[in-house]
């Protein structure tokens, strides 16, 4: 279950564009990935911003010979001149003497022959201006042992370079990834139709790729189960402890959001065949497949060991992009706030039941509640007995990030939506958007292909030889 959770505990972030790039790869039975995550961050509330977190939903720290941890997981430049991971990116990137980076992405939920190219900007910070860490907080032998035992990761990255309020500048980021222990059922072999079958066989595994909010809530059940495991009684108030650090002092804190604008997936398998099941979203866009050729970084290289094979240029058999803005999702908080405000600003004068049908009109009450909290928050005035919507007059870029931010907090707690009497509201209209997407990986025993072409030798050589006989 490839995918990151970008948070700072009770802090308002968004992350305008993410790719995430997922490339399988079989050592026997194993399936093998490397995941590399490409985006751009920014905070949107009041305060500059040192420091985040990136959770994984798989365990990627190795023990080593001396009893160290090696950790799988990598920061790299994303303006580096002679990396391939970028391989997707538009055209030739574009980075000014004060390091802003314009890079150019295909807008892939619009697929035609000619597609709109999107510009992304931020700041490319170089290799010591940013670190990444398992989180100190958890550097205990026994949280370590838990955090193995739910097959889960939590890392710090830290920048000197401070992220300023209000969305006033933007940095990028570049995290390659190799999971130790994967977050999946166990590979099952396919049936034993031949001899063939039994000493060589064709491995078969059932894997997903879903959105923050899942890979959160599977923490929280893996922890619950782990308590309740009678195995681990002894250990049950460190399990208690690991909860509190990762789930209610972490993405669980008050506050805590982060919105993703756009969220790209890309995977495929070297001699690894994915067949797409099926796809859960609201707002996520499916492509389709192609073949291509793809020459990645080489094989070796010190931050990626055990890598594709490379240097050569490799035919990737299955490569999907989705395409996940949720400009385009009708349950986008902040999308459809920025759709009411252009309504109410150059469009005629509409009521506050005029307003929610036109951005809610599957659901009604909910965008009423909604009109109502962005008058609570400042950023709407509702006047006369006609309830006619107005933008607040005079309000700065920075009034309006701050009143955005007091909306998605709005949005962040229960407590809020108790006097409508209607919680569903709160879930209508949201900041993360939620998608599933299910693959099937299928793959066979090394040396499998090559033992058929000579076993297909053989009895050629024997239908030849017993030809010439008669």
């Amino acid at each position: 279950m490839p995918c990151i959770d970008i948070f700072s505990p009770g802090r308002l972030l968004t992350v305008p564009i993410l790719v995430e790039q997922v490339w399988l790869r079989a050592s026997g039975k194993k399936l093998l990935a490397t995941e590399i995550y490409d985006f751009l961050l920014q905070v949107d509330d009041d305060k500059p911003l040192d420091n985040f977190f990136v959770g994984s939903p798989h365990f990627c720290r190795k023990r080593q010979e001396d009893n160290t941890w090696k950790d799988n997981v990598y920061l790299l430049p994303v303006g580096e001149k002679d990396t391939k991971w970028g391989w997707f990116y538009y055209g030739k990137s574009v980075k000014s003497r004060d390091g802003r980076l314009s890079l150019f992405i295909p807008d892939v939920t619009n697929p035609t022959s000619h597609p709109q190219i999107e510009e992304f900007e931020g700041y490319d910070l170089v290799e010591d201006e940013k670190e990444i860490s398992w989180y100190s907080r958890l550097n205990k032998p026994v949280y370590i042992d838990i955090m193995k035992k739910i097959r889960k990761s939590l890392y710090q990255i830290k920048i000197n370079k401070p992220l300023q309020p209000y969305g006033k500048n933007k940095f990028w980021f570049r995290i390659l990834i190799e999971p130790v222990l994967f977050d999946t059922l166990k590979p099952m072999g396919g049936i034993s139709q031949t001899f063939l079958d039994w000493i060589m066989p064709i491995w078969n595994l059932h894997n997903y790729i879903a959105c923050p909010i899942q890979v959160r809530t599977k923490i929280i059940r893996r922890i619950e189960e782990l308590k309740e495991n009678p195995k681990e009684t002894r250990i049950k108030h460190k399990i208690e402890e690991v909860g509190q650090i990762v789930t209610r002092e972490g993405f669980h804190a008050p506050g805590t959001s982060t919105r993703i604008g756009d969220h790209r997936l890309i995977f495929g398998g070297h001699r690894v065949k994915v067949d797409i099941q099926g796809l859960q979203s609201v707002s996520i866009a499916y492509i389709g497949t192609q073949c291509l050729e793809l020459e990645l970084p080489p094989f070796g290289h010190d931050y990626n060991k055990e890598q594709i094979p490379s240097g050569k240029k490799i035919e990737i058999i299955a490569h999907s992009i989705m395409g996940g803005s949720v400009r385009n999702s009708k349950h986008d908080l902040v999308g459809i706030t920025s759709f009411c405000i252009d309504q109410v600003s150059y469009g005629l004068p509409k009521s506050k039941t005029d307003l929610a049908r036109s951005i809610a009109p599957s659901d009604f009450p909910e965008g009423c509640i909604l009109i109502e909290k962005m008058k609570d928050v400042g950023i709407l005035d509702i006047v006369g007995d006609q309830e006619i919507c107005k933008l607040k007059d005079g309000m700065t870029n920075d009034e309006f990030y701050f009143k955005m931010g007091e909306l998605r907090r709005k949005y962040l707690n229960p407590d809020e939506f108790k006097k409508n009497n209607n919680k569903y509201a709160r879930t209508v209209f949201l900041d993360l958007h939620s998608f599933r997407v299910d693959f099937i990986c299928s793959w066979a025993t090394p040396w499998r292909g090559f033992l058929l072409f000579i076993i297909a030798l053989i009895a050629l050589a024997i239908s030849i030889f017993s030809i010439i006989l008669k």
